[in-house]
C-alpha cells in the first residue's frame, strides 16, 4: 500500500472537499486564486453580485460542474486548499490529509478503487454527491443507532438544511467522508451497512444502492444474515434449549402476549341445519372427519366449533388452544382473515408459514400469544423438532387440532407426520390428554380404484383408513333428509361439459422441431443397439419420414414419451463407458426437451413453445460448459449439436414458421367457450386451470392481449395464479402479496379471468365464479371435485377441454370415483357409531403393525456392523457407519461434531424449492481436496452433512454401490449397515458443536438458497406444479 504521506489524494477524494471550498472562499479569495489559475475567474461573478447562490440550485450545480474540472489539476486544487486552511483552520477542510491515512490504512482495496481511484469511481461520487437523500438516510442512521459519530456531525446541518442547499451538498460529503474513514470491525462492514440503509430508507435510497452494487439486495440479505448470527454467543448456545418432555398442559397465551389483547364476545353465529348436523360430532369432543361438499361453509362450521370449543374450556377454566391447518403458505393468510371475521374480538388469531418462518423471524413463539394459531403444517413440524427454547413448540401446546383439506394426510405429507407424532404421544402416554382432531375435506377420495370394481370395499378401506391415520374414530356427513334437500339447495353442483379436440393436420412449426429431433435421434442410434439388444426394434424411436407426419405427432404420444424413459433407464444401466453413457444421456436430454416443446406447442402459441425450448436448453447449456471445461470426450460433439439446434431455431423465426395461434384448435376452442360465457353473463368470472406454471404465464398473456377479450372483458382483465414457493423460472413469479392481490381483484370483479395451476384447487371461494375449464389438465377425483367446487354460481359450469379422447376417459373415471365415493360415505352414515369405530381401530392396529416391521427390519442385524467412512479423493477420516443417522423424512446424514474443520462449502448450482424439515445450505466439500461429499442441510436449527453414497467411500461397499447404486441408501440400509434415528441428545452436540465464522458461513449459504426462492431470479424451467 503506497504511503498516505506521499501519495496525491484522488481526484474523487478531493472532489468530496470542493463544497466547503466553495463555501469558505471570498470574492478576495477568488481574485487572489485566478492569478494562480485563470479558471478560478469563472466564481467571481457571483460572490461579486452578492447573489444568494447556495439557495439557487441552478446556479450552485453550474459552479460545482466548474469546480469539478479543477480537482484533477493538483496545483490548483492545492491552491485553493491552501488558501481556504489559511483563514478557516477549525473546518473540515482542516482534515483533509489525516482522512486519506485513515482511509488508506482501513479501506480494502476493492473498495479504494470501486469509491475513489478506479475508472468509474469519480462519476459515482459524483452520483452520489447529488442524488443521495442524504437527510433520510441521515434520519434512518439516527433510528437505527448506526454510526454516532456521523449522526452528530451533521446534526446541525440538518436543523439549518431549509435555509442554505450548499448544506445538503456538505452533508453528503461529510456523510461519505465518515464511512470512507470508519474502521470496520469483525463482520461490521460499514459498506454493507450503507447498502443496508439505502436499501431500508426509502424508495428513493434504493436507486442509490442498486447504483452501487446492481445485486445490492443479495449482499444485503448476507449481511443481515451474520449480524444474525453475532447475537447468538457461545454461552447462551449452551443455556437456550428447550425441555424434551411435553408439558402437561398448553403454556399460558400471556406468556407470549407482547401488547395486551381485548378480547370481547362476538356477534352470534348462525349455522344452517346441515352444517349442525355436520358439526354435532366434534361439538360433543369427538375426533372426527367432516365430509361435505365445497362451498358448504366448512370454515364456519370450524369457527362454530372453535368458538363453542373455547368458551367451553374457558367455563370449565382450563388452558386451551387451538391450531387451524392449512395445506399451502396461500391459505394462511386467507383463512387467518376468515377466521378473524368470524369471530371478531372474542379470540386473538395469529398466524405464521414457512415462508416467514424461513427468514430471520427473532421470535416465532409470538404466535402462541394466539387462542387459534393458522399455520402451515411443515413449519409447524420445524418448530416441534427444534431443540431452541425460543422456537420449541409441542403437541400438549395445542387442545384442538383442525386439519383442512384433510385428504392429504398420507404417505409423507406434514399432515402425515403431525398425526404420527400426535398418535405415538397417546399411545406413549394413554392417560395425558392429547388434542382433539377435527378434519375438514370435500374429497376424502377412494384410493387406488378401477372401473371393473363392483364393489365399494376398496374405497371404504381407503376412506376408514384417512380415519386411523387422522386418529379419529367417525365421519360426520349430511344423512338427515331435509337437511340434504337444503344443502342441494345451498350448494348447487355445476354442469360438467366435456369437448374433445385435436391438433392441426398440418403444423409447420412442429414438423420443424421434430425434424431437429430425428436429427438427435440419428445420433444416438449408435447406441440403440448397443443398450436395446432384443427391444431394439420395439423400442425404435419413430421419425418424421417413416411416419409422415406433418404436425409432429409422431413425437407426441405417450409412447414416444415412455421409449424416451426407458432408454434412460437402459443406458444408465448398460456396459458403456462413462463417457460413452454421458454423452447418451445428453442426447436423450435433448429429444426430452424437444418432445416437450412438441406438447406445449399443442396447447399454446407457438411463439410461447419457442420460448419454453430457449428456456428448457439451459440445462443443456451448463452440462455443455461443464464437459468443455472438463475436456470430456464427446464434449466437440455436444457443442456441434447445440450449435445445430441454435441455427435451425434462428431459421424457424426467420422464416415464419411460428405460425398464428388462430391455427390453435384447443386455443380457439378455449375463446369460444370464454366468448359463449361473456353473452350469458357480461360480469362472468372464468378459472381456468393448466398442469404447467409456464402455462399459466404464458395462456394468461395470450388472453390478455388477445383482441376478442380485449373487445368483451376490457384490458387487463385476465392474470395468472401459481404457487410462489419454487424459484428458477423464466418468467415473473407473483409474489406472496401480489398472489393475493389477484385473488382480491378476482372475487371483486376488477379480474374477469385467472388462469391457474392446482394452486386454486383449495380455499379459492368466490361466489361469482360461473365457469371453470379445465385445459386439457385431468388429476385424481380429488383434484375434480375440488376444480369443479371452484364454480359457485347459479348454474355454473365445469368444462373440461381435451386434446384427443385420453384425458376424457380419465374425467369420465373421475366422475365414476366420485359417485363411489359417495355411496360408501352414504354407507359410514348409515352404519353404527361403534362399528365404523371398530373398523378404524382395525385399521390403525393393522398400519402400526406394518410400521413395527419396518422398524424391526430396519433394526435387524447386518453384514456389515462398523466401517469407516472416508473421502475417495484424499481418504480423509470422516466417520464410520456408525456414525450415520436418519432424520425424521430418512435423509442420511454424519452425526460427527468433529468434521467442520475437514469441510468446505461449494455453492448450489440447483436450489431446494420446497419449504420442508431438511433445507439445503450448499455442497459439502472436502478442504483438502476438493472432492464433493454430498449436501450441507439445516435440519431442527441445526447443521449436517448428507452425504451421497457416490461422493464417500465405505469400506467394503463402496465398489458395490458406485455408479448404478447412486445414491440407493434406503438399498443400502435395508441390505448391509443399522442406521439409526438421530436422538435429540446428538441435535444439541451437533448444534453445540459449531461457532463463530464457521456457522455464518452456513447460515449465510442457507440465506442465499431462500434469497433464491424469494426472488425467482432466471434459471430452469420447473415443468410441474
Amino acid at each position: 500500500m503506497p504511503d498516505s504521506t506521499t501519495e496525491d489524494p484522488p481526484a474523487t477524494y478531493k472532489w468530496l472537499y470542493v463544497p466547503f471550498l466553495m463555501d469558505v472562499t471570498t470574492f478576495a479569495d477568488y481574485k487572489a486564486l485566478s492569478q494562480v489559475d485563470d479558471r478560478f475567474s469563472q466564481f467571481i461573478p457571483g460572490r461579486e453580485l452578492r447573489l444568494t447562490w447556495r439557495n439557487d440550485l441552478a446556479f450552485l450545480v453550474f459552479n460545482l460542474r466548474r469546480a469539478n474540472k479543477l480537482v484533477n489539476d493538483v496545483d490548483a486544487f492545492e491552491a485553493w486548499l491552501d488558501c481556504a486552511l489559511e483563514k478557516n483552520p477549525g473546518s473540515p477542510l482542516s482534515d483533509y490529509d489525516i482522512n486519506f491515512g485513515l482511509i488508506r490504512k482501513n479501506i480494502d482495496n476493492r473498495l479504494y478503487q470501486k469509491l475513489l481511484d478506479g475508472r468509474k469511481a469519480h462519476a459515482l461520487m459524483n452520483k452520489l454527491s447529488c442524488l443521495l437523500d442524504v437527510w433520510a438516510v441521515f434520519e434512518k442512521m439516527d433510528t437505527d443507532n448506526r454510526f454516532p459519530e456521523i449522526v452528530t456531525t451533521l446534526r446541525l446541518l440538518f436543523e439549518n438544511r431549509r435555509d442554505n442547499l450548499l448544506e445538503t451538498y456538505k452533508a453528503r460529503s461529510l456523510m461519505m467522508l465518515g464511512l470512507l474513514t470508519f474502521e470496520d470491525t469483525l463482520n461490521f462492514s460499514w459498506y454493507n451497512e450503507f447498502l443496508r440503509l439505502l436499501a431500508t430508507t426509502s424508495s428513493h435510497t434504493r436507486p442509490i444502492a442498486r447504483i452501487l452494487e446492481p445485486d445490492f439486495a443479495e449482499i444485503v440479505a448476507t449481511y443481515e444474515t451474520i449480524l444474525h448470527q453475532l447475537i447468538i454467543t457461545e454461552n447462551e448456545k449452551d443455556a437456550n434449549f428447550a425441555p424434551a418432555e411435553e408439558p402437561d398442559a398448553p403454556r399460558l397465551q400471556k406468556d407470549f402476549e407482547t401488547t395486551t389483547i381485548d378480547k370481547h364476545p362476538a356477534e352470534k353465529m348462525q349455522l344452517r341445519h346441515y352444517q349442525h348436523e355436520l358439526a354435532n360430532k366434534a361439538l360433543t369432543g369427538k375426533g372426527t372427519i367432516i365430509c361435505a361438499p365445497t362451498g358448504s361453509g366448512k370454515t364456519v362450521i370450524a369457527g362454530y366449533i372453535i368458538r363453542d370449543y373455547v368458551r367451553r374450556c374457558r367455563l370449565l377454566e382450563h388452558r386451551y388452544r387451538v391450531v387451524f391447518f392449512v395445506p399451502t403458505i396461500l391459505l394462511v393468510d386467507q383463512q387467518a382473515a376468515n377466521l378473524r371475521k368470524l369471530l371478531g374480538e372474542e379470540l386473538h388469531v395469529t398466524s405464521l408459514s414457512g415462508a416467514e418462518s424461513a427468514g430471520l423471524k427473532e421470535n416465532m413463539l409470538e404466535i402462541l400469544a394466539g387462542d387459534v394459531v393458522v399455520m402451515t403444517p411443515q413449519i409447524f413440524i420445524n418448530l416441534y423438532k427444534s431443540p431452541l427454547a425460543k422456537k420449541k413448540i409441542y403437541i400438549r401446546d395445542f387442545t384442538l387440532m383442525i386439519f383442512d383439506e384433510c385428504h392429504h394426510c398420507d404417505k409423507k405429507h406434514p399432515y402425515n407426520v403431525i398425526m404420527q407424532i400426535v398418535l405415538n404421544l397417546r399411545e406413549k402416554e394413554p392417560t395425558k390428554p392429547t388434542p382433539q382432531v377435527v378434519g375438514l375435506t370435500a374429497s376424502v377420495g377412494v384410493g387406488a380404484l378401477s372401473v371393473k370394481a363392483e364393489s365399494g370395499d376398496a374405497a371404504v378401506n381407503h376412506i376408514v383408513g384417512v380415519c386411523a391415520r387422522m386418529g379419529v374414530l367417525s365421519v360426520s356427513c349430511v344423512k338427515h333428509p331435509e337437511n340434504l334437500m337444503e344443502l342441494k339447495q345451498m350448494v348447487p353442483k355445476p354442469i360438467d361439459e366435456f369437448i374433445t379436440v385435436f391438433p392441426p393436420s398440418v403444423d409447420p412449426f412442429a414438423r420443424a422441431i421434430a425434424e431437429l429431433a430425428d436429427q438427435i435421434q440419428e445420433r444416438f442410434t449408435l447406441y440403440h443397439e448397443a443398450v436395446a439388444g432384443d427391444k431394439a426394434e420395439t423400442d425404435r424411436l419413430p421419425t418424421v419420414q417413416s411416419t409422415g407426419s406433418k404436425n409432429g405427432s409422431s413425437k407426441t404420444s405417450v409412447q414416444y414419451g415412455n421409449k424416451l424413459a426407458a432408454l434412460a433407464s437402459l443406458v444408465k444401466h448398460s456396459n458403456l463407458s462413462t463417457e460413452d453413457k454421458v454423452y447418451a444421456r445428453w442426447l436423450l436430454d435433448y429429444l426430452k426437451i424437444l418432445y416437450n416443446t412438441l406438447k406445449y406447442n399443442e396447447l399454446y402459441p407457438a411463439l410461447a413453445a419457442l420460448e419454453h425450448l430457449r428456456c428448457s436448453q439451459r440445462t443443456i447449456v451448463e452440462q455443455l460448459a461443464d464437459f468443455l471445461s472438463k475436456g470430456q470426450k464427446y464434449a466437440a460433439k455436444m457443442r456441434q449439436i447445440y450449435e445445430s439446434v441454435q441455427t435451425r431455431i434462428r431459421h424457424i423465426e426467420d422464416t415464419g414458421l411460428v405460425q398464428d395461434p388462430a391455427d390453435k384448435n384447443c386455443l380457439n376452442r378455449l375463446l369460444q367457450e370464454v366468448n359463449t360465457q361473456y353473452k350469458r353473463d357480461a360480469n362472468s368470472r372464468i378459472l381456468i386451470f393448466v398442469d404447467l406454471r409456464r402455462g399459466a404465464f404464458d395462456l394468461s398473456l395470450f388472453l390478455n392481449h388477445h383482441e376478442q377479450i380485449i373487445s368483451t372483458f376490457g384490458s387487463d382483465k385476465v392474470s395468472a395464479l401459481m404457487s410462489c414457493s419454487k424459484q428458477g423460472e423464466s418468467f415473473t413469479v407473483p409474489s406472496r402479496k401480489e398472489q393475493a392481490e389477484r385473488r382480491t381483484a378476482f372475487e371483486q370483479g376488477k379480474l374477469n379471468i385467472v388462469v391457474s395451476t392446482s394452486v386454486c384447487e383449495e380455499g379459492v371461494d368466490v361466489a361469482a365464479c360461473n365457469l371453470v375449464i379445465k385445459y386439457n389438465s385431468v388429476g385424481s377425483e380429488k383434484t375434480y371435485i375440488q376444480r369443479r367446487g371452484r364454480a359457485r354460481a347459479e348454474c355454473s359450469r365445469s368444462v373440461l377441454i381435451a386434446l384427443g379422447s385420453e384425458a376424457e376417459k380419465r374425467e369420465y373415471l373421475n366422475m365414476y370415483r366420485e359417485h363411489v365415493m359417495e355411496r360408501c360415505l352414504a354407507m359410514l352414515a348409515e352404519m353404527d357409531d361403534l362399528t365404523v369405530q371398530k373398523m378404524i381401530e382395525d385399521d390403525r392396529k393393522r398400519q402400526k403393525a406394518l410400521d413395527d416391521g419396518d422398524q424391526q427390519r430396519r433394526n435387524a442385524p447386518t453384514a456389515i456392523v462398523d466401517q469407516q467412512i472416508r473421502c475417495p479423493g484424499c481418504s480423509v477420516l470422516l466417520g464410520s457407519t456408525d456414525a450415520l443417522r436418519t432424520l425424521d423424512d430418512e435423509t442420511v446424514v454424519l452425526f460427527n461434531p468433529a468434521l467442520w474443520d475437514k469441510m468446505k462449502m461449494d455453492k448450489l448450482t440447483k436450489f431446494d424449492s420446497n419449504f420442508t424439515s431438511v433445507m439445503k445450505c450448499s455442497w459439502a466439500s472436502c478442504a483438502k481436496c476438493s472432492h464433493r461429499w454430498g449436501t450441507l442441510i439445516k435440519y431442527a436449527d441445526c447443521f449436517f452433512i448428507a452425504p451421497r453414497l457416490d461422493g464417500i467411500s465405505i469400506n467394503g461397499i463402496h465398489n458395490v454401490y458406485k455408479g448404478d447404486m447412486k445414491d440407493k441408501w434406503a438399498t443400502l440400509i435395508r441390505t448391509q449397515i443399522c442406521v439409526k434415528p438421530l436422538s435429540r441428545t446428538e441435535l444439541i452436540a451437533m448444534y453445540n458443536s459449531i461457532f463463530g465464522q464457521k456457522e455464518n458461513e452456513m447460515e449465510t449459504a442457507l440465506q442465499a438458497n431462500l434469497k433464491m426462492l424469494a426472488s425467482h431470479k432466471k434459471g430452469h424451467v420447473v415443468e410441474h406444479e
